[in-house]
Protein backbone atom coordinates (compact mmCIF):
# COMPACT_ATOMS: atom_id res chain seq x y z
CA UNK A 1 0.00 0.00 0.00
CA UNK A 2 2.79 2.58 1.04
CA UNK A 3 4.49 1.75 -2.79
CA UNK A 4 0.93 2.96 -4.94
CA UNK A 5 0.65 5.84 -2.39
CA UNK A 6 4.20 6.42 -3.34
CA UNK A 7 3.67 6.07 -7.06
CA UNK A 8 0.78 8.18 -6.83
CA UNK A 9 2.47 10.70 -5.04
CA UNK A 10 5.38 11.22 -7.39
CA UNK A 11 3.06 11.51 -10.38
CA UNK A 12 1.43 14.05 -8.84
CA UNK A 13 4.54 15.84 -8.15
CA UNK A 14 5.43 15.22 -11.74
CA UNK A 15 2.33 17.32 -12.69
CA UNK A 16 2.69 20.40 -10.12
CA UNK A 17 6.12 22.09 -9.84
CA UNK A 18 4.78 23.54 -6.71
CA UNK A 19 1.80 23.04 -4.01
CA UNK A 20 -1.04 24.56 -5.15
CA UNK A 21 0.06 25.47 -8.76
CA UNK A 22 -2.07 24.64 -11.98
CA UNK A 23 -1.13 24.26 -15.72
CA UNK A 24 -2.46 26.52 -18.16
CA UNK A 25 -2.20 26.95 -22.00
CA UNK A 26 -1.14 30.46 -21.39
CA UNK A 27 0.00 32.37 -18.69
CA UNK A 28 -1.24 35.72 -17.77
CA UNK A 29 2.24 36.72 -17.36
CA UNK A 30 3.87 35.45 -20.82
CA UNK A 31 2.47 36.81 -23.37
CA UNK A 32 3.30 35.45 -27.20
CA UNK A 33 5.97 38.54 -27.28
CA UNK A 34 7.91 37.44 -24.45
CA UNK A 35 11.47 36.57 -24.56
CA UNK A 36 10.76 32.94 -23.57
CA UNK A 37 7.06 32.43 -24.49
CA UNK A 38 7.51 29.09 -26.65
CA UNK A 39 10.14 27.58 -24.09
CA UNK A 40 7.86 27.96 -21.06
CA UNK A 41 4.78 26.95 -23.51
CA UNK A 42 6.80 23.75 -24.50
CA UNK A 43 7.77 22.56 -21.20
CA UNK A 44 3.94 23.56 -19.81
CA UNK A 45 2.71 21.04 -22.91
CA UNK A 46 4.84 18.37 -21.61
CA UNK A 47 4.43 18.33 -18.22
CA UNK A 48 7.74 19.80 -17.05
CA UNK A 49 6.62 23.13 -16.17
CA UNK A 50 3.67 24.78 -14.35
CA UNK A 51 2.11 27.80 -13.11
CA UNK A 52 0.45 29.15 -9.95
CA UNK A 53 -2.87 28.85 -9.12
CA UNK A 54 -4.00 32.31 -9.91
CA UNK A 55 -2.74 31.67 -13.79
CA UNK A 56 0.44 33.45 -13.89
CA UNK A 57 3.99 31.78 -14.17
CA UNK A 58 6.24 34.43 -12.88
CA UNK A 59 9.19 33.96 -15.21
CA UNK A 60 11.02 36.79 -13.91
CA UNK A 61 11.40 35.29 -10.71
CA UNK A 62 14.36 33.81 -9.46
CA UNK A 63 14.82 29.85 -8.88
CA UNK A 64 15.99 27.82 -6.42
CA UNK A 65 17.68 24.70 -5.86
CA UNK A 66 14.71 22.59 -5.67
CA UNK A 67 12.72 24.57 -8.43
CA UNK A 68 15.46 23.76 -10.69
CA UNK A 69 15.81 20.08 -9.54
CA UNK A 70 12.20 19.52 -10.72
CA UNK A 71 12.13 21.44 -13.55
CA UNK A 72 15.75 19.21 -15.27
CA UNK A 73 14.59 15.88 -13.20
CA UNK A 74 11.08 15.52 -14.89
CA UNK A 75 12.25 16.79 -18.31
CA UNK A 76 15.63 14.29 -18.23
CA UNK A 77 13.91 11.14 -15.73
CA UNK A 78 10.31 10.80 -16.36
CA UNK A 79 11.02 6.83 -16.35
CA UNK A 80 12.79 6.92 -13.03
CA UNK A 81 10.19 9.44 -11.73
CA UNK A 82 7.31 6.54 -12.08
CA UNK A 83 9.34 3.95 -10.36
CA UNK A 84 10.40 5.87 -7.22
CA UNK A 85 13.50 4.97 -4.96
CA UNK A 86 12.66 3.80 -1.54
CA UNK A 87 15.86 4.21 -0.08
CA UNK A 88 15.76 7.64 1.63
CA UNK A 89 19.49 8.52 0.77
CA UNK A 90 18.32 12.55 0.49
CA UNK A 91 17.13 12.15 4.14
CA UNK A 92 20.20 10.54 5.43
CA UNK A 93 22.78 12.87 4.14
CA UNK A 94 21.30 15.89 4.38
CA UNK A 95 20.17 17.90 7.69
CA UNK A 96 17.90 20.26 6.56
CA UNK A 97 15.15 18.56 4.41
CA UNK A 98 11.76 17.77 5.34
CA UNK A 99 10.71 14.18 4.80
CA UNK A 100 7.65 14.94 3.24
CA UNK A 101 8.65 17.77 1.21
CA UNK A 102 7.24 17.91 -2.68
CA UNK A 103 10.83 17.91 -4.02
CA UNK A 104 12.22 14.76 -2.33
CA UNK A 105 11.53 12.43 -5.01
CA UNK A 106 13.48 14.69 -7.99
CA UNK A 107 16.32 15.03 -5.18
CA UNK A 108 16.56 11.06 -4.45
CA UNK A 109 17.16 10.61 -8.32
CA UNK A 110 19.25 13.62 -8.57
CA UNK A 111 21.79 12.05 -5.81
CA UNK A 112 21.12 8.52 -6.64
CA UNK A 113 22.59 9.38 -10.38
CA UNK A 114 25.57 12.10 -9.35
CA UNK A 115 23.66 15.19 -10.35
CA UNK A 116 24.01 16.93 -7.07
CA UNK A 117 26.22 17.05 -3.21
CA UNK A 118 25.33 19.48 -0.59
CA UNK A 119 27.51 21.97 1.00
CA UNK A 120 30.05 20.66 3.84
CA UNK A 121 27.56 21.42 6.35
CA UNK A 122 25.64 18.43 5.35
CA UNK A 123 23.01 20.86 4.41
CA UNK A 124 20.98 20.73 0.78
CA UNK A 125 19.65 24.48 1.28
CA UNK A 126 16.56 23.88 -1.16
CA UNK A 127 15.28 27.43 -1.17
CA UNK A 128 18.46 28.99 -1.82
CA UNK A 129 18.47 30.36 -4.91
CA UNK A 130 20.89 29.53 -7.98
CA UNK A 131 23.57 31.44 -9.94
CA UNK A 132 24.08 30.92 -13.66
CA UNK A 133 26.78 28.77 -13.06
CA UNK A 134 25.64 26.47 -10.79
CA UNK A 135 22.38 26.24 -13.23
CA UNK A 136 24.29 25.07 -16.24
CA UNK A 137 26.24 22.09 -14.31
CA UNK A 138 23.07 20.58 -12.59
CA UNK A 139 21.24 21.16 -16.18
CA UNK A 140 24.27 19.56 -17.75
CA UNK A 141 24.58 16.71 -15.73
CA UNK A 142 20.86 15.65 -14.91
CA UNK A 143 20.79 15.60 -19.24
CA UNK A 144 23.87 13.16 -18.84
CA UNK A 145 26.40 15.43 -20.41
CA UNK A 146 29.89 14.72 -19.08
CA UNK A 147 32.97 13.34 -19.54
CA UNK A 148 34.59 14.01 -23.09
CA UNK A 149 31.16 15.73 -24.01
CA UNK A 150 32.11 18.46 -22.13
CA UNK A 151 35.93 19.11 -23.78
CA UNK A 152 34.35 21.92 -26.09
CA UNK A 153 36.61 25.52 -25.26
CA UNK A 154 35.61 29.27 -26.53
CA UNK A 155 37.54 32.46 -25.92
CA UNK A 156 33.96 34.11 -26.61
CA UNK A 157 33.56 35.70 -23.11
CA UNK A 158 36.11 37.91 -21.21
CA UNK A 159 34.77 37.13 -18.15
CA UNK A 160 34.94 33.05 -18.59
CA UNK A 161 38.17 31.66 -17.67
CA UNK A 162 39.61 28.03 -18.39
CA UNK A 163 40.36 27.75 -14.89
CA UNK A 164 36.88 28.52 -13.70
CA UNK A 165 34.96 25.16 -12.40
CA UNK A 166 32.22 26.11 -14.96
CA UNK A 167 34.02 27.19 -17.86
CA UNK A 168 33.82 23.01 -19.50
CA UNK A 169 29.42 23.82 -18.45
CA UNK A 170 29.53 27.31 -20.01
CA UNK A 171 31.61 26.32 -23.31
CA UNK A 172 29.40 23.37 -23.85
CA UNK A 173 26.80 25.54 -23.34
CA UNK A 174 27.89 28.01 -25.56
CA UNK A 175 28.80 25.73 -28.12
CA UNK A 176 25.44 24.35 -28.49
CA UNK A 177 23.71 27.71 -28.05
CA UNK A 178 21.55 26.90 -24.81
CA UNK A 179 22.92 30.12 -23.46
CA UNK A 180 23.39 33.72 -24.93
CA UNK A 181 25.55 36.37 -23.29
CA UNK A 182 23.96 39.35 -21.65
CA UNK A 183 23.37 42.75 -23.53
CA UNK A 184 27.03 43.88 -22.75
CA UNK A 185 28.79 40.52 -23.89
CA UNK A 186 29.56 38.58 -21.00
CA UNK A 187 27.94 35.81 -19.00
CA UNK A 188 27.99 37.14 -15.39
CA UNK A 189 28.52 33.74 -14.09
CA UNK A 190 27.00 34.90 -10.28
CA UNK A 191 24.12 36.52 -11.25
CA UNK A 192 20.50 34.76 -10.07
CA UNK A 193 18.79 32.67 -12.99
CA UNK A 194 14.78 33.33 -13.27
CA UNK A 195 12.31 30.89 -13.83
CA UNK A 196 12.03 31.78 -17.80
CA UNK A 197 15.83 32.00 -18.32
CA UNK A 198 16.28 28.12 -17.14
CA UNK A 199 12.73 26.96 -19.08
CA UNK A 200 14.41 28.29 -22.02
CA UNK A 201 17.97 26.55 -21.52
CA UNK A 202 16.22 22.88 -20.95
CA UNK A 203 13.92 23.87 -23.73
CA UNK A 204 16.85 24.44 -26.12
CA UNK A 205 18.81 21.28 -24.69
CA UNK A 206 15.37 18.98 -25.02
CA UNK A 207 14.71 20.37 -28.82
CA UNK A 208 18.21 19.98 -30.43
CA UNK A 209 18.38 16.59 -28.53
CA UNK A 210 14.87 15.37 -30.14
CA UNK A 211 15.89 17.18 -33.59
CA UNK A 212 19.27 15.35 -33.81
CA UNK A 213 21.11 19.30 -34.53
CA UNK A 214 24.62 20.09 -33.43
CA UNK A 215 23.26 23.13 -31.89
CA UNK A 216 20.13 25.28 -31.32
CA UNK A 217 18.50 27.78 -34.19
CA UNK A 218 18.71 31.35 -32.75
CA UNK A 219 16.64 32.89 -34.67
CA UNK A 220 13.68 29.93 -34.51
CA UNK A 221 10.97 31.76 -32.72
CA UNK A 222 11.98 35.04 -33.79
CA UNK A 223 9.00 36.85 -34.61
CA UNK A 224 8.73 37.78 -38.45
CA UNK A 225 8.71 41.06 -40.33
CA UNK A 226 6.97 41.27 -43.57
CA UNK A 227 6.99 44.32 -46.11
CA UNK A 228 5.09 43.46 -49.16
CA UNK A 229 6.12 46.70 -51.00
CA UNK A 230 9.80 45.98 -50.24
CA UNK A 231 9.59 42.41 -51.18
CA UNK A 232 10.68 40.62 -48.03
CA UNK A 233 9.67 38.73 -45.17
CA UNK A 234 12.41 38.25 -42.43
CA UNK A 235 12.89 37.19 -38.82
CA UNK A 236 13.96 39.44 -36.02
CA UNK A 237 15.20 39.09 -32.30
CA UNK A 238 12.78 39.21 -30.26
CA UNK A 239 14.31 41.82 -27.84
CA UNK A 240 15.04 44.47 -30.41
CA UNK A 241 12.98 47.27 -31.66
CA UNK A 242 11.23 47.67 -35.09
CA UNK A 243 10.40 50.73 -37.07
CA UNK A 244 8.83 50.82 -40.60
CA UNK A 245 8.24 54.04 -43.07
CA UNK A 246 7.27 53.63 -46.42
CA UNK A 247 10.52 53.61 -47.63
CA UNK A 248 12.00 51.35 -45.09
CA UNK A 249 12.51 49.18 -41.98
CA UNK A 250 14.57 49.38 -39.04
CA UNK A 251 15.49 46.53 -36.54
CA UNK A 252 17.91 48.24 -33.41
CA UNK A 253 19.08 46.14 -30.40
CA UNK A 254 18.53 48.89 -28.22
CA UNK A 255 20.41 49.68 -24.92
CA UNK A 256 18.34 51.22 -21.98
CA UNK A 257 19.16 54.75 -21.91
CA UNK A 258 19.55 55.12 -25.44
CA UNK A 259 16.31 57.52 -26.93
CA UNK A 260 16.76 56.77 -30.81
CA UNK A 261 18.76 54.30 -33.01
CA UNK A 262 20.11 57.34 -34.85
CA UNK A 263 23.26 57.18 -32.81
CA UNK A 264 24.78 53.86 -31.30
CA UNK A 265 25.57 53.59 -27.42
CA UNK A 266 28.01 50.85 -26.87
CA UNK A 267 26.43 47.34 -27.31
CA UNK A 268 23.80 48.78 -29.39
CA UNK A 269 23.31 47.35 -33.04
CA UNK A 270 21.03 48.79 -35.85
CA UNK A 271 19.96 46.82 -39.45
CA UNK A 272 18.57 49.53 -41.87
CA UNK A 273 16.53 48.09 -44.42
CA UNK A 274 15.61 49.57 -48.04
CA UNK A 275 15.16 49.01 -51.62
CA UNK A 276 16.54 50.35 -54.63
CA UNK A 277 14.37 50.50 -57.34
CA UNK A 278 17.38 50.66 -59.89
CA UNK A 279 15.88 52.61 -61.93
CA UNK A 280 18.86 52.41 -64.43
CA UNK A 281 18.22 49.28 -64.74
CA UNK A 282 21.44 47.91 -64.57
CA UNK A 283 22.56 44.04 -64.58
CA UNK A 284 23.36 42.75 -60.75
CA UNK A 285 27.15 42.79 -62.02
CA UNK A 286 26.79 46.45 -63.30
CA UNK A 287 24.91 47.27 -59.91
CA UNK A 288 27.14 45.68 -57.45
CA UNK A 289 30.65 47.27 -60.10
CA UNK A 290 29.19 50.28 -59.46
CA UNK A 291 28.88 49.59 -55.01
CA UNK A 292 32.04 47.96 -54.68
CA UNK A 293 34.12 51.28 -56.72
CA UNK A 294 31.93 53.42 -53.42
CA UNK A 295 33.02 50.96 -50.88
CA UNK A 296 37.05 50.72 -52.37
CA UNK A 297 37.23 54.63 -50.20
CA UNK A 298 36.51 52.80 -46.75
CA UNK A 299 39.49 51.85 -44.75
CA UNK A 300 40.36 48.52 -44.30
CA UNK A 301 37.26 47.37 -46.24
CA UNK A 302 36.62 43.94 -46.84
CA UNK A 303 34.37 43.07 -49.67
CA UNK A 304 32.65 39.73 -50.93
CA UNK A 305 30.87 38.81 -53.89
CA UNK A 306 28.35 35.51 -53.67
CA UNK A 307 25.31 33.65 -54.26
CA UNK A 308 22.78 33.73 -51.71
CA UNK A 309 20.66 31.04 -51.29
CA UNK A 310 22.31 29.49 -54.11
CA UNK A 311 19.43 32.16 -55.88
CA UNK A 312 20.17 35.62 -54.99
CA UNK A 313 23.48 37.61 -56.15
CA UNK A 314 24.65 39.09 -53.23
CA UNK A 315 27.46 41.56 -51.93
CA UNK A 316 29.21 41.77 -48.49
CA UNK A 317 31.04 44.51 -47.41
CA UNK A 318 32.76 45.26 -44.15
CA UNK A 319 35.01 48.18 -42.59
CA UNK A 320 35.26 49.49 -39.25
CA UNK A 321 35.20 53.50 -38.53
CA UNK A 322 36.33 54.62 -34.58
CA UNK A 323 33.59 53.47 -33.08
CA UNK A 324 31.72 51.73 -35.09
CA UNK A 325 31.60 48.22 -37.20
CA UNK A 326 30.00 48.05 -40.19
CA UNK A 327 28.26 45.04 -42.31
CA UNK A 328 26.24 46.04 -45.13
CA UNK A 329 24.52 43.53 -47.51
CA UNK A 330 23.32 43.61 -50.95
CA UNK A 331 20.54 41.83 -52.70
CA UNK A 332 19.50 41.70 -56.25
CA UNK A 333 16.05 40.36 -56.33
CA UNK A 334 14.23 38.48 -59.15
CA UNK A 335 12.41 41.99 -59.96
CA UNK A 336 15.58 43.64 -60.69
CA UNK A 337 15.53 45.79 -57.87
CA UNK A 338 18.13 45.76 -55.09
CA UNK A 339 17.37 45.25 -51.35
CA UNK A 340 19.84 46.65 -49.31
CA UNK A 341 20.68 45.72 -45.30
CA UNK A 342 22.97 48.56 -43.57
CA UNK A 343 24.18 46.93 -41.05
CA UNK A 344 25.79 49.39 -37.92
CA UNK A 345 26.97 47.22 -34.90
CA UNK A 346 28.98 49.25 -31.99
CA UNK A 347 32.26 48.27 -30.90
CA UNK A 348 32.41 46.16 -27.87
CA UNK A 349 32.34 43.31 -26.09
CA UNK A 350 28.91 42.35 -27.39
CA UNK A 351 30.17 42.74 -31.15
CA UNK A 352 30.82 38.94 -32.20
CA UNK A 353 27.37 38.32 -30.61
CA UNK A 354 25.62 41.42 -32.51
CA UNK A 355 26.71 40.39 -35.60
CA UNK A 356 25.69 36.64 -34.98
CA UNK A 357 22.09 37.90 -34.73
CA UNK A 358 22.61 40.48 -37.63
CA UNK A 359 23.73 37.23 -39.79
CA UNK A 360 20.90 35.35 -38.66
CA UNK A 361 18.47 38.09 -40.01
CA UNK A 362 19.62 37.94 -43.16
CA UNK A 363 19.78 34.36 -43.08
CA UNK A 364 15.84 34.56 -42.45
CA UNK A 365 14.94 36.66 -45.85
CA UNK A 366 12.06 35.23 -47.70
CA UNK A 367 11.46 37.22 -51.32
CA UNK A 368 7.62 37.77 -51.83
CA UNK A 369 6.24 39.25 -54.74
CA UNK A 370 4.34 42.57 -54.10
CA UNK A 371 0.96 41.41 -55.58
CA UNK A 372 -1.11 44.52 -56.07
CA UNK A 373 2.05 45.62 -58.23
CA UNK A 374 1.96 42.00 -60.07
CA UNK A 375 -1.53 42.48 -60.51
CA UNK A 376 -1.19 46.13 -62.08
CA UNK A 377 1.23 45.09 -64.27
CA UNK A 378 -0.57 41.86 -65.52
CA UNK A 379 -3.23 44.37 -66.34
CA UNK A 380 -1.08 46.65 -68.40
CA UNK A 381 0.29 43.62 -70.46
CA UNK A 382 -3.33 42.06 -71.41
CA UNK A 383 -4.10 46.34 -72.03
CA UNK A 384 -0.96 46.33 -74.38
CA UNK A 385 -1.90 42.92 -76.15
CA UNK A 386 -4.95 43.47 -76.81
CA UNK A 387 -4.23 47.21 -78.96
CA UNK A 388 -2.13 44.78 -81.06
CA UNK A 389 -4.73 42.70 -81.97
CA UNK A 390 -5.30 42.75 -85.71
CA UNK A 391 -2.57 44.93 -86.01
CA UNK A 392 -0.19 43.07 -89.02
CA UNK A 393 3.59 42.48 -87.87
CA UNK A 394 2.73 43.15 -84.37
CA UNK A 395 1.97 38.98 -83.13
CA UNK A 396 5.89 38.10 -82.26
CA UNK A 397 5.88 41.32 -80.53
CA UNK A 398 2.83 40.55 -78.95
CA UNK A 399 4.08 36.73 -77.57
CA UNK A 400 7.04 38.06 -75.80
CA UNK A 401 4.91 40.03 -73.54
CA UNK A 402 3.39 36.08 -72.31
CA UNK A 403 7.08 34.64 -71.08
CA UNK A 404 4.59 31.82 -69.76
CA UNK A 405 3.11 30.89 -73.17
CA UNK A 406 2.59 27.53 -74.11
CA UNK A 407 1.60 26.57 -77.52
CA UNK A 408 -1.48 23.92 -77.22
CA UNK A 409 -2.94 23.77 -80.62
CA UNK A 410 -1.75 24.38 -84.06
CA UNK A 411 -4.59 25.14 -87.47
CA UNK A 412 -2.10 24.00 -89.79
CA UNK A 413 -4.71 25.05 -92.90
CA UNK A 414 -6.30 28.24 -91.90
CA UNK A 415 -9.61 29.94 -93.96
CA UNK A 416 -7.90 32.20 -95.92
CA UNK A 417 -4.98 31.86 -94.39
CA UNK A 418 -1.91 30.79 -92.85
CA UNK A 419 -1.25 28.50 -89.93
CA UNK A 420 -2.68 29.25 -86.79
CA UNK A 421 -1.16 28.93 -83.29
CA UNK A 422 -3.03 29.25 -79.91
CA UNK A 423 -0.80 29.81 -77.02
CA UNK A 424 -1.93 29.66 -73.39
CA UNK A 425 -0.60 31.84 -70.67
CA UNK A 426 -0.74 30.65 -67.47
CA UNK A 427 0.19 33.29 -65.03
CA UNK A 428 -2.50 35.83 -67.24
CA UNK A 429 -5.21 32.49 -67.58
CA UNK A 430 -5.62 33.96 -71.30
CA UNK A 431 -5.26 32.30 -74.79
CA UNK A 432 -4.13 34.36 -77.86
CA UNK A 433 -4.64 32.99 -81.46
CA UNK A 434 -2.02 33.62 -83.45
CA UNK A 435 -1.86 33.61 -87.61
CA UNK A 436 1.69 33.04 -88.91
CA UNK A 437 1.78 34.41 -92.43
CA UNK A 438 0.92 37.59 -91.32
CA UNK A 439 2.64 37.98 -87.65
CA UNK A 440 -1.41 39.21 -85.96
CA UNK A 441 -3.17 38.16 -83.45
CA UNK A 442 -6.21 37.03 -84.26
CA UNK A 443 -7.59 37.47 -80.90
CA UNK A 444 -7.55 36.90 -76.95
CA UNK A 445 -10.07 34.96 -74.52
CA UNK A 446 -9.95 34.29 -71.01
CA UNK A 447 -8.97 30.74 -70.21
CA UNK A 448 -7.84 27.96 -71.77
CA UNK A 449 -9.45 27.61 -75.42
CA UNK A 450 -9.05 27.43 -78.77
CA UNK A 451 -12.34 28.22 -79.70
CA UNK A 452 -12.51 31.69 -80.71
Amino acid sequence: MKRVFLSFLVFFLVINVFPETTFAANFSDVPESHLHFEAIRFLNERAVISGYSEGNFQPENDVNRAELLKMVMASSHKEELQNPSQTNAAGSTFTDLESNAWYMPFLEIALKNGIVSGYEDKTFRPAQTVNFAEALKIILLGFGIKGEELLAETDAFSDLSPDDWFFSFASYSWQKRLIEPQDDGLLHPERQMTRGEIAEIVYRLIFIRENHLDSFDISLNWPTLTRDSQYFSLKYPQDWKVYTTEKGSVLWKKMPEQPSPERLYRNAARITIFLDDNEEKLSSAEYFDAVRSNALNFPKVQIKDFIWNNVYPALRIEYETQNEHVNDWYLFLPNGKALIFYGTLSLGPALSFLEEKLIAVEHTFTYIENNQEKKENNQKVLEDARKNIFVDGAGEKTLALFPDKELIETDAIGIGTGPVDYYYSAIHDVTLKYERSFDVILGIKEGKITSF
